[in-house]
């Protein structure tokens, strides 16, 4: 049945700037306003093409997960990779594009599409669109159909995945290899820790070096465990540790428990200040749309009570 790719008009300069860096690596390709976007998959193709014409394509990446955040978070979250010098020129082109005084805007939402492995061709290796629908901002094709199918040889030809053996049946897993190997990746854990201000959920460390981005779904599950904040929550790395070992669990209700069998030993003040944990909350972020998504703490808190 082929896998959906899309193609997205970008922003000269963002363009421009990524395309300057050795390594662009991951990036966000944002939408000046908030917006859902639920035209592909994890590891599904995205690609740039560039506003106005001619109408070619000039680069792309393997889609990752999409959300939209506060401007000032995208910019903590993926600095740079935002296609952008500054928080602050981020903001002026932003406000450009949708045509306000940044100064009167406020923190103001943008889309975030969240792409890895992103290249950019070189202009003598832009490559033609075929229909382009006219002032459309985005463009779905399929690997199925002659156009999509032409695109992704196209685009396989000329970027970095140039001599990948990829035939049909298994171009999905492929695709969905480039991402899981990048799921654990600085941006999942910039956004998490971001969205949380800083700080450890249970403990209030507010050191991010000693802080890891915990997934609440194992990656391993394709339809939960998306790298999306509401899967994600901060965690220092020894809570981190105890709440995979399923010692310390959270309840969809953001309450805090630990295992029995951590309750009934004694053993010097790091257990003992686990032990405290039991019947506490974690901290929340700030933002509703941020928080542990509740249907995915209760699954893991079964995990939690079976183990324990």
């Amino acid at each position: 049945m082929g896998i959906n790719l899309v193609l997205a008009v970008t922003d000269p300069e963002w363009f421009r700037q990524l395309s300057r860096r050795p390594d662009p690596g991951e990036v966000n390709f944002w939408a000046p306003s908030a917006r859902n976007f639920r035209a592909l998959e994890r590891g599904e193709l995205f690609l740039f093409k560039l506003r106005g014409s001619p109408h070619v394509i000039v680069g792309g990446g393997v889609f990752a997960y999409a959300s939209n955040l506060p401007c000032s978070l995208a910019w903590q979250a993926f600095g740079e990779g935002n296609g952008a010098q500054s928080a602050d020129e981020m903001r002026e082109r932003i406000a450009g594009l949708r045509r306000s005084d940044r100064r009167h805007l406020g923190d103001f939402e943008i889309g975030c599409r969240i792409l890895t492995d992103a290249f950019f061709f070189q202009e003598a290796e832009w490559i033609p669109v075929p229909n382009w629908p006219g002032t459309t901002p985005l463009k779905t094709y399929n690997t199925a159909n002659p156009d999509g199918r032409l695109i992704w040889e196209s685009v396989f030809g000329l970027s970095r995945h140039e001599g990948v053996s990829m035939p049909n049946v298994t171009e999905r897993r492929y695709a969905l290899r480039l991402v899981a190997q990048r799921l654990h990746q600085d941006s999942f854990r910039k956004a998490v820790i971001a969205a949380y201000n800083g700080r450890c959920a249970v403990s209030r460390l507010a050191e991010p070096d000693l802080l890891d981005a915990a997934h609440i779904i194992s990656d391993r599950d394709e339809r939960l465990g998306q790298p999306v904040v509401q899967n994600g929550m901060p965690l220092s790395k020894l809570h981190h540790a105890a709440f995979d070992g399923h010692l310390i669990g959270v309840d969809p209700d953001y309450g805090l428990h630990v295992a029995e069998r951590l309750l009934s030993q004694k053993d010097g003040p790091m257990l003992e200040a686990l032990k405290k944990l039991q019947g506490g909350r974690i901290r929340l972020p700030r933002r509703l749309e941020d928080r542990p998504d509740r249907d995915r703490l209760a699954q893991r808190f079964e995990l939690f009570k079976a183990a324990a």
